[in-house]
């Protein structure tokens, strides 16, 4: 969705409000307050999801024993190494979201087409996980928006080169998916202090587990 220039106004199509400030959504016109209630609506119930699955892994680790296939979380010695294990659940999912039915990744970046487990000269996998905000970010670390599969390549250099072309074409493919504020309000991340606790990774790695194991 891209959010359309203020001089420009519109009807909703889904109160009564005319001739107002509208959010493009797909083929639909959306007033201001009608597009942060469907959006306050997704979260919602994307945390009830998350509420009841996290309460699910909790009933599994108090048991300490497998539960129809689902064994107890694994115990981990260090906080590197629970952002390691949770870095690679997260990756993997965003490479199998993003990755078609004939296995063809489409990167943001380069507008390139490449198979998902293709690899380099030097055995390198040439699909990453690309963070828009760089992953120190930890508030933005684990966010499903910010990130999308592309060329390895277009990664490093989207980190490397900001006003690059790869970075400005990453930014407009987030910009026509969820808007330009969206996409502003990623940027604005940058400046604020982010911490991740060890019950933080662990709650990630646990969530994406179960999401691997449902696919």
């Amino acid at each position: 969705m891209s959010i359309l220039p203020q001089y420009k106004f519109g009807d909703c199509s889904q109160c009564p409000a005319t001739n107002t400030n509208v959010i493009k959504v797909k083929k639909e016109l959306f007033c201001v307050s009608c597009h942060q209630k469907n959006k306050a609506l997704v979260q919602i119930k994307k945390q009830k999801d998350r509420n009841a699955l996290r309460s699910d892994l909790a009933h599994v680790r108090k048991l300490a024993v497998d539960v129809d296939g689902v064994k107890a979380p694994k115990e981990y010695k260090s906080k590197s190494e629970l952002l390691r294990e949770a870095d690679r659940l997260f990756a993997d999912f965003i490479k199998e979201r993003d990755t078609d039915k004939n296995g063809i990744v489409y990167c943001p970046c380069c507008k390139g087409k490449f198979k998902a487990d293709a690899v380099d000269s030097d055995g390198n996998k040439i699909i990453n996980c690309m963070h828009f905000v760089d992953r120190d970010v930890y508030s933005l670390r684990y966010d499903e928006d910010a990130a999308h599969a592309g060329h390895a390549g277009c990664n490093k250099n989207q980190h490397y080169q900001p006003s690059g072309i790869e970075y400005q074409n990453f930014k407009l493919f987030l910009e026509e998916k969820f808007g330009t504020h969206a996409v502003h309000e990623m940027e604005l991340q940058k400046r604020k202090i982010n911490k991740i606790s060890e019950q933080d990774l662990k709650y990630v790695i646990e969530y994406y587990s179960q999401l691997k194991t449902e696919l």
